[in-house]
């Protein structure tokens, strides 16, 4: 005799169902060696992993490079008659933040790639029971748009730098670069390779981060939400079992995220604010439209990746409070009606109503011992449970740095020709970055 199918629970739908842009999202981090598709039978490790470490060995060089070009920037600025301005050090520093974001977070992603396979494949077996089939389609649907969103972040970033360094590149083949030895075409060619393209990699890597947060937070998170609201009816006794059962399996996979991925979620999203801040520095600069162009991508770049993390993280916070707020509706709803019931027995009955009484101290085991401090709502370090306060926060600091910015805009704060000329308005640098660069930037040559 054949099985019958399921025909409800996300257990059973989740697992077998998702939409294209999941399906891609997953398969180009495992082509590239970050993920690791079956924690079973992954015959290609080795293979996988020397990919994985090519592509971090090319941030790190993306980092040296952009640590050298700019150490010769700033010392150029500093040489000019306007010296160095605030926004010339933030945009210089953006460019050592973006880096070594880039190398924190693809490090961790593929040093944690078993934990979060291990943790999706949890995910998608453990599921919500209650759940039914159309609600199950929903959070699959909620999921795969999340995946599409951090490709179309991907995609158009990769195509914006494309265009605008090959357009670069063509009206000024020649022109000299910060490097005597090399013509700006080369520089141009080497930032767009071992930067441009690996930096937008960090997005998807947090495109699949928050599939799963999106799929625990609408399905087993909220479980338990779903069958305290469903005892509206009747009674919590009827429901209690079984969502004491969904809270403690959802605690338990939270306390799992917690503990393995807590470093991953937190270096994502400082590493988001810090790019974004250097964004914000960067509105201020001289920049011609390609660069403008690229600011543009790299903003929405950054935006989609800590905007779409919060979101998960928020959807987890929300379930957990709107989850106590019925359990505490549900108890007292519960023991009014029970109170009533108990004092319209006379007291021959008064044995075989006693049962009541244990249920309601049930119901109160239940409360403080599956809420309070055991919550499925992560705790992470810096940022504590985020909410939607928490955003409103980071939109303040960033609207407090611009509005800094804006006042220190035309502030010199380096001229090193101003002790022999007169004529810069800031204060005099210790020319301490003379001392390892290349000879042809020294002061003798810069003046001459």
């Amino acid at each position: 005799m054949k099985n019958r199918k399921p025909t409800s629970g996300i257990g059973t739908m989740s697992a077998s169902k998702s939409l294209a842009g999941e399906k891609i999202l997953a398969k180009f981090l495992s082509v590239i060696g970050l993920l690791t598709k079956d924690i079973q039978r992954d015959k290609g490790t080795r293979f996988r992993t020397c990919r994985a470490v090519l592509l971090i060995a090319t941030s790190i060089l993306a980092f040296i490079f952009e640590v050298t070009c700019n150490v010769i920037f700033i010392n150029i600025k500093s040489k000019s008659a306007a010296g160095t301005r605030v926004t010339d050090i933030v945009w210089a520093t953006k460019y050592y933040i973006k880096t070594i974001s880039t190398i924190l977070v693809l490090g961790l992603f593929w040093w944690k790639s078993s934990a979060i396979t291990a943790i999706n494949q949890a995910i998608r077996s453990v599921g919500g029971y209650s759940v039914d089939a159309l609600k199950a389609d929903r959070i699959t649907r909620h999921c795969n748009w999340f995946a599409w969103l951090a490709l179309l972040g991907y995609v158009q970033y990769m195509i914006g730098v494309t265009f605008t360094r090959a357009a670069d590149i063509y009206a000024h083949p020649w022109r000299s670069g910060l490097f005597s030895e090399y013509s700006f075409m080369y520089e141009e060619i080497i930032a767009l390779i071992i930067r441009n393209y690996t930096e937008p990699i960090r997005v998807l890597c947090t495109g699949y981060l928050v599939l799963a947060l999106v799929r625990f937070g609408d399905g087993l998170a909220a479980e338990c939400l779903s069958l305290l609201e469903s005892s509206v009816a009747g009674h919590l006794q009827d429901t209690l079992e079984g969502a004491w059962a969904a809270r403690e399996r959802a605690i338990k996979l939270s306390t799992t995220i917690h503990r393995e991925l807590q470093p991953l979620i937190t270096s994502i999203i400082v590493a988001d604010i810090s790019c974004l801040i250097g964004c914000v520095g960067e509105v201020l600069a001289n920049q011609n439209t390609f660069q403008r162009v690229r600011l543009v991508g790299a903003t929405f770049l950054y935006l989609v990746s800590m905007l779409s993390l919060l979101y998960g993280l928020i959807c987890i916070t929300e379930k957990d409070e709107m989850t106590l707020e019925a359990l505490q509706e549900a108890c007292s709803r519960n023991t009014y009606n029970s109170s009533r019931e108990l004092t319209t027995k006379n007291a021959g009955q008064e044995n075989a109503h006693l049962a009541d009484y244990a249920r309601l101290f049930s119901t109160q085991v239940f409360g403080w011992s599956c809420f309070g401090k055991r919550q499925v709502a992560l705790d992470l370090y810096g940022f504590g449970r985020v909410t939607s306060t928490t955003v409103i926060s980071i939109s303040g600091a960033f609207v407090a740095f611009f509005c800094f910015l804006v006042e220190q805009n035309d502030r010199s704060i380096a001229a090193t020709q101003g002790a022999t000329t007169g004529t810069s308005n800031g204060v005099l640098l210790n020319a301490s970055f003379e001392l390892s660069l290349p000879v042809s930037f020294t002061s003798d040559n810069a003046t001459s």
